[in-house]
């Protein structure tokens, strides 16, 4: 293909050969084909008098046609219980803790974290009598389709009943409205909260100043877990001639108070919320429930683009499951919905996709919304520590008594107390810690919100959607009219004065919020013509949460360097960036800027191991990729073997007379800081201190580089381009059944989605790791007593291969 050649031309043309007749075009969008008028793909439901009709492609993704919002919704409800009817029951029960009922005592964590910081059901009622009419609507039409599957069929047919109800013992139960709101929020906060780590940090703190007195603790703590780095990669395109400053610390005064006050006490908080949520994130990951943050995306402008049209990736990362944690749909009809997408089941909107007009995605962003209170406990009538101080009063907490269910075992009684600030998640001395969530309540106007952008026809209605969010979600658009833009959206809180962000607040009533928000990061047609975003700063000056550390080295520098240098971006291209950023780590390439510093290191001071000279060799000549090619490398390769073993031992080295135990708490970023400041006296974060002790900074990188050369030929011989390891692999385990596939592990987006918004054709591809299926049937005949859904796996093979499936939005038959 030359690089003008129109890319849509073959994705078309396979859109023709899997049936469709042609791409005609409406007036009012760009859609696809119509879809075929008959086949055995297609279900017909009556639905209050209207004809909803869902058409099976060839990889089982359901296109849903019906007039009106009440058919559409009760068809998606129904298709989605076909496909994942079990993973419907997973996905409510982890919302609403009740896991422990189905699967027993070793998921009561996991109930009892969800049970503290949730809601009830009278406010999940309120979060739903909230919601605009219309959406309420179609929450109700979505269960009743959920439902209706269960009636018409399932309970009908024993063959319909997914195998894991029949393992268990169990039944599907009714899908409620509430069930929806429960697992709206849940994901919502999911993907989109952001913070709460004030106690884990205060307790790091508090080991600091245990250990180096107060004002050296401090210090060590900036240096550790700093406000702002401003070489930091961002999205929002910063100034020409913008010139980062420094990174701003807090006070003196503040910093010392707080150093000496709520550091001592949290340190010794019997259970911290981060370590609450870390254990229920393990347990939900082991039934395949979301937990994972993670997505890159970019856009291309249509002067960037060889095509002349404006370009769309999106790749959330969402981890592996089986069965797939998402599924893909297309809505056409109702009020405006002719939209094709990933989804979840449980949540009726589309999250991710495009429409006939415009291209959208999401990743996780860096706005805190969610702070940690710390409340002095008081007598309020019912003995000691059943209050808290608030403005000068003891008040009362809100208290009820949860009883979690658990199969095998007797009900476990659970109190929940909530303050002015929220639920209650720990507890030490005289002291409770709760978290306070400028969402409370809210999280379903982030799904109005989808809504929205499945339904806008502009940048501009699109825009107005992102006013509706209010948790934090990076989004990246693109339209038919050449228009990309990008908005850090979600409310974040502006803080009190005086206080530290990034540890517990008094809940005294001294530092409440004063009200107030951040402004959104935003950027729309930058003269660049392009936006990128992995998870990273949004802006030049943008405060980080307490629980996220961004540096100089950040991972949206693999994807910037494919696109700054790139004045006539293909699709090819936009295929071929995801496979070089599969080879790097989490961090992207941490040998970018420390690997200059360590081949300097070891021409000034060469070490003393005979091997070194070849290791250094292999580390100077290797691509600083983890394994040459992202489908077929079956081994790590030397130099990132060696350069791994270097980076580890070195900030062990620079950092553990410091952080002693908490010596895992040191980054590559921090080390870069060191060395910058080192060797230039300048440093987007100057060190507080000499972490090289005296020692030429040369000195210590190669000393590190010894030490790790010598481990590693002990291990592996003398001839460091044979020191490998195996490539690990990505497992996809079943709740139930266990492993069901693996593939080469690789830093990958779940769902990916190419868009190229022409005039009058917009085409798209899309893949997800497994397949749009579920469903596991009873089968005695086999030899494992079950059968996966012919859609179940059917597309690995393409996934594992970084190829793609039209993404296609039909017609209605016979428009």
């Amino acid at each position: 293909m030359s690089a003008r050649s129109p890319w849509f031309v073959p994705v078309l043309a396979a859109l023709v050969a899997c049936g469709g007749s042609g791409p005609a075009v409406s007036s009012a969008a760009a859609l696809g084909p119509p879809a075929p008028r008959a086949g055995p793909g297609w279900t017909e439901l009556q639905v209050g008098g209207q004809t909803a009709r869902i058409f099976r492609d060839d990889l089982g993704t359901p296109h849903v046609f019906a007039p009106t919002n009440h058919a559409l919704f009760v068809a998606y409800g129904y298709a989605v219980a076909q496909d994942r009817l079990f993973q419907l029951e997973l996905n409510r029960r982890a919302a609403r803790g009740t896991l422990a009922e189905l699967f027993g005592p070793a998921y009561v964590d996991a109930d009892r974290y969800q049970r503290t910081v949730g809601y009830t059901d009278d406010e999940l009622d309120g979060i739903f009598a909230a919601l605009p009419a219309d959406e309420r609507a179609i929450y109700d039409a979505y269960a009743e389709g959920v439902n209706r599957y269960v009636d018409d069929v399932v309970s009908k047919d024993p063959r319909k009943v997914p195998l894991e109800f029949a393992l268990l013992g169990a039944l599907p139960a009714p899908w409620t409205t509430r069930d929806s709101m429960a697992f709206g929020a849940f994901m919502v906060r999911r993907f989109g909260e952001i913070g709460g780590s004030e106690l884990a940090n205060a307790a790091l703190l508090g080991a600091l100043v245990a250990a180096h007195g107060a004002t050296e603790g401090m210090a060590i703590f900036d240096d550790v877990r700093w406000l702002d780095d401003p070489d930091a990669p961002v999205t929002v395109p910063s100034p020409a001639d913008g010139k980062r400053a420094p990174s701003q610390a807090l006070s003196a005064a503040a910093t010392a108070r707080l150093a000496a006050a709520l550091p001592a006490a949290s340190a010794t908080a019997t259970a911290a919320p981060d370590d609450g949520l870390a254990t229920a994130k393990a347990l939900w990951a082991s039934l395949g429930v979301p937990t994972k943050l993670g997505s890159y995306a970019w856009l291309v402008s249509p002067g960037r683009s060889a095509e002349g049209v404006a370009l769309l990736y999106g790749g959330p990362q969402m981890g592996a499951s089986a069965p797939e944690v998402l599924h893909q749909v297309q809505l056409t009809g109702g009020d405006g919905f002719q939209t094709v997408g990933m989804a979840f089941a449980g949540a009726p909107a589309i999250l991710i996709g495009r429409n006939g007009h415009v291209a959208w995605t999401s990743t996780t962003a860096t706005g805190d919304n969610v702070d940690v209170y710390a409340e002095t406990l008081c007598d309020a009538g019912a003995g000691p520590g059943s209050g808290y101080q608030f403005r000068g009063a003891c008040r009362a907490y809100d208290v009820r008594v949860e009883s979690i269910a658990v199969r095998g075992a007797s009900p476990v009684a659970l109190t929940v107390a909530r303050s002015v600030h929220g639920p209650v998640v720990a507890t030490a001395d005289n002291l409770a810690f709760t978290e306070k969530r400028a969402h409370w309540l809210r999280e379903l106007e982030t799904g109005s919100a989808f809504f929205g952008f499945d339904r806008a026809t502009n940048l501009e209605r699109f825009e107005r959607a992102v006013g509706l969010v209010v948790t934090s979600h990076n989004f990246l658009y693109a339209d038919r009219l050449g228009n990309i833009a990008y908005w850090q959206a979600g409310q974040v809180p502006l803080r009190p004065a005086g206080f530290d962000p990034r540890l517990p607040l008094p809940g005294d009533g001294s530092a409440e919020w004063p009200g107030g928000l951040v402004p959104t990061p935003r950027s729309v047609n930058p003269p660049q013509g392009w936006l990128a975003n992995w998870n990273n700063k949004p802006s030049l000056g943008y405060p980080a949460a307490d629980d996220q550390n961004f540096g100089k080295q950040g991972r949206l520098r693999e994807i910037v360097a494919r696109l700054a240098t790139n004045d006539h971006v293909t699709v090819d291209d936009m295929r071929d960036i995801p496979k070089d950023i599969a080879r790097v780590k989490g961090n992207g390439r941490d040998s970018r800027f420390l690997r200059p510093y360590l081949l300097a290191a070891l021409d000034a001071v060469p070490p003393a191991h005979p091997v070194a000279p070849a290791a250094r060799a292999v580390v100077a000549s290797w691509d600083q990729n983890a394994f040459p090619d992202a489908v077929s490398s079956t081994t790590i390769a030397p130099g990132e073997l060696i350069f791994t073993a270097w980076l580890n031992r070195a900030l062990a080295d620079v950092f553990a007379d410091e952080l002693g135990t908490s010596v895992g708490d040191a980054s590559p970023n921090m080390l870069l800081h060191v060395l910058d400041f080192a060797a230039t006296l300048e440093s987007g974060v100057p060190p507080s201190r000499d972490y090289l002790n005296g020692q030429p900074w040369q000195a210590v990188l190669s000393a590190a580089f010894d030490e790790a050369v010598a481990a590693l030929a002990t291990a592996g011989g003398t001839d460091p381009t044979t020191w490998t390891a195996p490539r690990p692999e990505t497992v996809y385990t079943h709740p139930v059944v266990g492993e069901v596939a693996r593939i080469p592990q690789s830093n990958r987006a779940t769902y990916a989605q190419i868009v190229a918004l022409g005039r009058p054709e917009i085409a798209a591809e899309s893949i997800f790791s497994l397949g749009q299926s579920g469903f596991i049937a009873v089968a005695p005949s086999s030899p494992a007593g079950f059968e996966l859904d012919p859609h179940f796996l059917d597309q690995l093979p393409l996934y594992r291969a970084f190829e793609y499936a039209p993404q296609v939005l039909y017609r209605p038959p016979g428009d």
